[in-house]
């Protein structure tokens, strides 16, 4: 398990599955090409995040979310952040996007680091694989 720190608070997160993984990647995928693409990059974020349904949107939160738990100091153990049944964070201070976000993204790096370096910087020229 990857251990960091968000405002304070020790978290840490589990491995997704590849299957998780795959379709996590599959839904940032626009947003990633978007900051790579052409003309203004802040724009086209927009415009791709924009364009990201509800459902992909809490998907990646959701997923990503259930593989972490935060460390209590109170009780000195751990506990997850996110009731998937319930749709929703465990913890009050984790109702706010701003909170929230952090972490999704040390989740998704910590999950997709190593598939997201090796795409090629840049993305209108295909990767050529290396002999080993």
């Amino acid at each position: 398990m990857h251990e960091f720190e968000v405002n304070g608070i020790t978290y840490r997160c589990k491995k997704l599955t590849a299957f998780q993984q795959f379709h996590i990647a599959r839904r940032l995928t626009p947003l990633l090409l978007a900051l790579a693409g052409a003309g203004e990059k802040v724009n086209n974020f927009a415009a791709a995040l924009a364009g990201m349904s509800d459902s992909d949107g809490e998907y990646v939160i959701s997923v990503c979310l259930s593989a972490v738990e935060r460390f209590n100091t109170e009780h000195k153990n751990w506990a997850a952040v996110w009731n998937a049944s319930a749709n929703r964070a465990m913890f009050v201070d984790l109702n706010d996007l701003a909170a929230l976000l952090p972490i999704v993204v040390k989740v998704i790096e910590d999950n997709l680091g190593n598939f997201w370096s090796a795409l090629p910087t840049d993305l209108s020229t295909p990767a050529v694989p290396t002999a080993q």
